[in-house]
């Protein structure tokens, strides 16, 4: 058989299907996603590996201040009162003290024409004075209630100087409240002394 009449037979077979073509030995040259899957179904996986930072660390703002506010206490405050600490305070009590300081004032100074006179052994000098203003906010009592406390604000006759003065008085049990000691606190602002936690007077450093 010439190689035309050969060519001719295979060409005849191949047509009725005697050599079938074996696709299935020659696979793909990627493989498909089924087999590998996509980036996205592995990104899908890793999230679940790896949960998010605010689920393995919630916040705790709140806490953290809580704890703070907790375990750091304010501090006491130590610097020493320009005034005592406040005692018994009532309204009927500081108009009636209010009026004792001034019915004082009036009566000292009764017979100098209404200028109310203090030594100052500090300056070595006597002040002629004009009351301005009891504070009565700042009057209360002291020691068990047995001991009133005042402080009002002078202008200097004749001069410039304003001076702030204590009223100290013992309140007998009867009620009634004497007048006993009159300190000069400040000059012009500057104070002389100042007062503990205790009420206790302590120089000005």
């Amino acid at each position: 058989m010439n190689k035309r009449s050969a060519l001719m037979v295979f060409s005849l077979l191949l047509a009725v299907g005697a050599l079938p073509i074996r696709a299935a030995e020659h696979p793909h040259e990627h493989p498909t996603g089924a087999e590998h899957p996509t980036p996205q179904t592995q990104s899908s996986d890793v999230k679940k590996e790896h949960p998010d930072q605010a689920k393995e660390r919630p916040q705790s703002e709140g806490k953290s201040g809580d704890a703070a506010a907790k375990e750091h206490p304010k501090e006491k405050k130590e610097h020493p009162k320009e005034h005592p600490k406040k005692g018994v305070k009532e309204k009927a009590f500081q108009d009636q003290y209010e009026k004792v300081v001034k019915d004082y004032l009036d009566q000292a100074s009764s017979k100098t024409g209404g200028v109310y006179t203090i030594k100052d052994e500090v300056a070595n000098k006597e002040w002629n004075l004009k009351l301005t203003k009891v504070h009565k906010s700042k009057i209360c009592m002291l020691q068990a209630n047995k001991v009133c406390f005042a402080c009002a604000d002078f202008q200097e006759v004749n001069g410039k100087s304003k001076l702030d003065l204590d009223f100290y008085a013992d309140k007998a049990e009867d009620g009634t409240i004497a007048i006993n000691k009159v300190l000069i606190h400040k000059v012009n602002g500057k104070p002389r002394f100042t007062y503990d936690s205790q009420n206790n007077m302590v120089p000005v450093k």
